[in-house]
């Protein structure tokens, strides 16, 4: 399509009508997921609603929605803004989805993990860890997602006859201690 006709059909009411149609469509689709969404001003450039804006842009989109899902609730916005921060660059957003991958992988080997294993799973846990260690930011994110996913009371993939309460107990206190060495 040439520039001019295609510039033609951008400034077009057909094209605004069908934009905001898909608009509504994903916004529909998130809040379908248990997803809701967030507005932002475009007159200011702040989230509507609590003033804020972040800005991160994490390698994988299912972390970032994860981690901005752990901040939705405004309390931690000094935490956040170091995250902003720290992933401005490609090297940070990168090591900030890999602190979140590695704790969501302690978390789940906290729930499947078979009671024998529990050598196994210590060392995997330490190993996992090592790399949110380095970084105070990313110890503070580890231990805001524990927390989230306490929280949640999510236990989809633990079987509680197998994984009793007691150990998973444990295993989450495992997981805070690798992160405190």
């Amino acid at each position: 399509m040439p520039a001019d006709k295609l510039g033609r059909y951008m400034t077009s009411p057909e094209f605004f009508e069908r934009a905001n149609a898909a608009v509504e469509k994903a916004v529909r689709e998130l809040e379908a997921k248990g997803i809701q969404p967030v507005y932002m001003d475009r007159k200011t450039g702040r989230l509507a609603g609590d003033g804020r804006c972040y800005r991160i842009n994490l390698p994988d989109p299912d972390v970032q929605a994860v981690v901005l899902d752990v901040f939705s609730d405004g309390t931690h916005g000094d935490l956040m803004d170091r995250l902003v921060a720290f992933a401005s660059t490609d090297h940070g957003a990168r090591l900030v989805s890999d602190a979140a991958r590695a704790v969501a992988s302690a978390l789940l080997l906290a729930k499947t993990a078979m009671p024998h294993e529990a050598t196994s799973f210590s060392q995997t846990v330490h190993n996992e860890i090592a790399r949110v260690r380095a970084y105070p930011e990313l110890i503070e994110l580890a231990r805001l997602l524990i927390e989230a996913e306490g929280a949640t009371h999510d236990d989809a993939f633990r079987d509680r006859n197998i994984i009793p309460d007691a150990l998973f107990e444990a295993r989450i206190e495992t997981i805070n201690e690798a992160l405190a060495q």
